[in-house]
């Protein structure tokens, strides 16, 4: 399994078809739902571990590779999975916290020699108390797979001033810490005419980025009025963060 270098990333949103796939009693369509499923969501899970429950590397491995057999496998995890219950990603980091808690207070027991026992860790009380914590890592990861989308999508029909724009007055102030440039040096490091043609570029670069996001939403929630929902939701995760 994969190491989290970098803190929460590659926090990939689901389709509800694939999970219900993985959930699903054909055991081929099963099994390689789960393998798609886990591509996605294993790094994210390793990261939330290390990073957020500071759990070192090879112990978050453990963890996670203990879930995976007792709660996806042998007792169907995903079988319970459906729409109505909220997002999958809420779904999963609440099972993933509770297998967590019961596998630290079993190995306590084991050590005291049985009994029931308190987990003596913080995980226990952050466990609950924290449940926006996976949906950062979420929000975070759909913003940049935008920003890369974005920029793809620009080098690739010659509009790469309309990224070079976006990218000086959004992109490196948001993710960067980096101020923005201003509109008289953007007119003279790009070779601008005008103050407005840069604000006219900066428009059209904002839509673009509207516009994407709204597609990676739309991949997994191909419903209006579900897009900008969680852009909604988006918006507050990233404002609570």
């Amino acid at each position: 399994m994969g190491r989290a270098t970098e803190g929460p990333r590659y926090f990939q949103t689901t389709q509800w078809s694939l999970v219900m796939r993985a959930g699903g009693a054909d055991e081929q369509t099963q099994r390689q739902a789960l393998v798609e499923l886990l591509k996605r969501y294993m790094p994210a899970l390793h990261s939330y571990l290390v990073y957020r429950k500071k759990f070192d590397s090879h112990r978050a491995d453990d963890l996670l590779q203990g879930f995976l057999l007792s709660k996806l496998v042998e007792h169907d995890l995903l079988a319970d999975a459906r729409r109505e219950i909220g997002k999958f990603r809420s779904f999963l980091v609440t099972a993933l916290n509770r297998y967590v808690i019961s596998q630290i207070r079993q190995e306590q027991a084991e050590k005291r020699g049985g009994g029931a026992t308190a987990v003596d860790t913080e995980f226990d009380a952050a466990a609950e108390s924290e449940p926006d914590s996976f949906d950062v890592a979420w929000a975070r990861e759909l913003l940049s797979q935008a920003v890369r989308r974005m920029h793809q999508e620009c080098s690739g029909t010659g509009r790469d001033d309309v990224w070079e724009i976006f990218e000086a007055r959004v992109v490196g102030p948001a993710l960067e810490g980096r101020e923005p440039l201003a509109y008289d040096q953007l007119v003279e490091r790009f070779k601008l005419v005008s103050p407005a043609q840069a604000s006219n570029l900066l428009v059209t670069g904002r839509r673009m980025f509207v516009r994407v996001l709204r597609g990676l939403i739309a991949e997994y929630e191909p419903d209006d009025a579900r897009v900008d929902a969680e852009l909604n939701d988006l918006q507050a995760v990233l404002a609570r963060a």
